[in-house]
């Protein structure tokens, strides 16, 4: 009896050690998965941050340029009120120097009629030396000839100040233009429309007509919060694909159909060429 009693006290003795080891090992597994865990999600924050950072400072760079184009819109708002009043004064400065024109023509007639009758002495009365008539004349065409001269001179200084104005015009349109066409660049958004997880990217609803360009970097924002980004490699119209960056996901995180895209508004240097263009399979795009 003494021996079966002593047989089940090794027995339990032997399961509770069994239990303790299993334990000690359970426990250090959850230590070493906790750990894991703690540094995946301090991971995730970290990248959560600087995609937050990133999308932050984006946006400040779209309302700067919402400003210059403002203070483009008012400069050239002002040289054009310039170029009205400078075309008012060019059609006053035409119209009279057309004006100063005829009347010099008129007084040219006239002289050259009078010149000839004294020329072949039909003027009686006349005495000799240049008819006082024709002095008159060539008093009044002399005058006539300087104001149309001082018109003209003063239609071409007109002119040359509206080609000025019309440069600037131009130098400001350009930039507003350039500006215009980043901003909406910066600006655009639209979703993912699918994704391949085998070949690792993504179809998003942005092409050519919204302003996609090859290598341009997105930013992908789930709920208000930025989870990764893809780098566009294919631009059709109204359709992009584009490589899914898996540095820029935190661990567990996956880029889903609906998710949101921004573009960042610059395309890093990655120094490689662009990806060719790839063919979709039917069936190749998991949805």
């Amino acid at each position: 009896m003494a021996k079966i009693l002593l047989g089940i006290a090794l027995a339990a003795l032997l399961a509770t050690a069994t239990l303790a080891f299993l334990a000690k090992g359970n426990a250090e597994k959850l230590q070493s998965v906790l750990a894991t865990t703690k540094q995946d999600l301090a991971t995730t924050k970290n990248t959560l941050a600087r995609t937050k950072d990133e999308l932050k400072t984006r946006t400040e760079e779209l309302a700067a340029a919402n400003v210059k184009i403002e203070e483009k819109d008012k400069e050239i708002a002002n040289l054009k009120g310039q170029m009205d009043a400078l075309n008012t004064k060019i059609a006053e400065a035409a119209t009279a120097m057309e004006a100063k024109t005829v009347a010099m023509d008129t007084l040219q007639k006239e002289f050259d009629a009078y010149k000839l009758l004294k020329e072949k002495g039909t003027l009686p009365g006349q005495p000799e030396g240049e008819s006082p008539i024709v002095t008159a004349l060539k008093g009044d065409l002399t005058r006539a000839q300087a104001e149309v001269a001082e018109s003209k001179a003063l239609v071409d200084t007109l002119n040359a100040n509206k080609k000025a104005l019309e440069d600037k015009m131009l130098v400001l349109e350009q930039y507003k233009k350039r500006k215009e066409t980043e901003q909406m660049r910066i600006g655009v958004s639209g979703r993912v429309l699918a994704i391949n997880g085998g070949w690792n990217f993504a179809v998003i609803s942005i092409g050519d007509k919204q302003g996609a360009a090859m290598n341009n970097t997105m930013l992908v924002v789930r709920d208000g919060t930025p989870i990764g980004k893809v780098r566009i490699t294919t631009v059709e119209a109204n359709t992009s694909i584009a490589d899914i960056l898996p540095g820029s996901l935190a661990r567990g995180v996956t880029i889903q159909p609906g998710d949101k895209v921004i573009y960042e508004g610059r395309t890093p240097a990655t120094g490689m060429a662009p990806a060719g263009p790839r063919a979709i399979a039917p069936g190749l795009l998991e949805r």
